[in-house]
């Protein structure tokens, strides 16, 4: 039995890649693009295939090829790539979900897990307890627009075709390695990144605190784990899950936990300006955290990395990494 993760060589597909090998399986990363830098550590461990989500028959004839029973869809435009370019983003995200489903129907691929968003939800009602499944869905962007078809398309394939479906709702997701520039996700993703990498090479952070107070962080290890909890859990009473950490943090509690883990680190987190915020604020950050219990109960899931424990996997990972490569100028920690 095969794994195909689309999107492999991404920075999730890699940690589900990663998760499998550990289970002594050899997955199949299919990508339009394939970054064997990220998957350097495991190059050997995986086959690699060239291919792109809107092409059905090609990825019928991976399947076939591979003897795939299972198919982890992380394939996507989000951010940049959709504001420069929506209706390829549209094309991409719907329709190349619609294949991942119609392939797997076809070849009888028996299982699809489906990376969706806790952007799907209706961020205009007040959220005063942590957001279960049941919560209105009202998608305020083109990417959770995406998303919420792909997971009405599953259940309909689910129901009408027999395919094992399961849409996970990620949280904010952050970690060790990278996105494309055209997919580059938020700006407070794309903080730590800056910050954590930046004070490991002994230079001197100052940037302005992302928008908002306080969100749910889903380290990448978790994200992985969460994918790979779904790939084998049965039954699949329901088709959507929140993946989250459960736990809401400050963006400063953050910025604690990276300076706890790096002694030395010189960072400055200036506040934003109040034109910035009056235009800035968008309808995606979640101060009340998703209810993750129903993926406790039913795919086995739960959190690992909860915030110093994943920042300090964050920071061990790049060490090793770059003083391995002879590029990390250590700092501390």
């Amino acid at each position: 039995m095969a794994t195909l993760i689309t999107g492999g060589t991404g920075m999730v597909g890699s940690y589900v890649a990663r998760e499998l090998i550990a289970k002594g399986e050899r997955p199949v990363l299919l990508d339009l693009s394939p970054d064997f830098e990220q998957i350097s550590d495991i190059r050997s461990d995986v086959s690699v295939v060239k291919g792109n989500v809107l092409d059905l028959l090609g990825m019928i004839r991976i399947i076939k090829n591979e003897n795939v029973e299972r198919i982890v869809h992380t394939a996507g435009m989000l951010a940049l790539g959709i504001a420069q370019d929506p209706v390829t983003a549209v094309r991409v995200n719907v329709e190349g979900g619609a294949n991942v489903l119609e392939a797997a129907r076809l070849t009888g691929a028996k299982r699809v897990v489906f990376i969706s968003t806790r952007q799907v939800y209706d961020f205009t009602l007040e959220m005063t307890k942590p957001v279960d499944e049941n919560f209105p869905t009202s998608p305020g962007g083109i990417y959770a627009t995406t998303k919420l078809a792909c997971e009405h398309l599953g259940r309909n394939y689910r129901d009408l075709y027999g395919i094992e479906f399961a849409a996970l709702r990620f949280a904010r997701v952050f970690g060790p390695g990278y996105w494309s520039p055209s997919s580059t996700p938020n700006v407070g993703t794309r903080a730590i990144k800056e910050i954590i990498e930046g004070c490991l090479r002994g230079r001197s952070i100052s940037m302005e605190r992302p928008v908002g107070e306080r969100d749910e962080w889903l380290y990448a290890r978790d994200a992985a784990r969460a994918i790979v909890c779904a790939l084998v859990a049965k039954p699949l009473v329901h088709t959507a899950f929140n993946i989250g950490s459960g736990v809401s943090y400050h963006f400063d509690d953050m910025v604690a936990a990276i300076r706890e883990q790096i002694p030395n680190a010189d960072i400055k987190i200036l506040d934003q300006a109040p034109q910035k915020l009056a235009h800035g604020v968008y309808q995606t950050l979640m101060p009340i955290p998703t209810d993750i219990s129903r993926a406790d109960r039913e795919l086995g899931y739960k959190p690992r990395f909860l915030l110093k424990a994943a920042i300090k996997d964050y920071v061990e990972t790049l060490n090793r990494k770059w003083e391995s490569a002879g590029s990390l100028t250590k700092t501390g920690g």
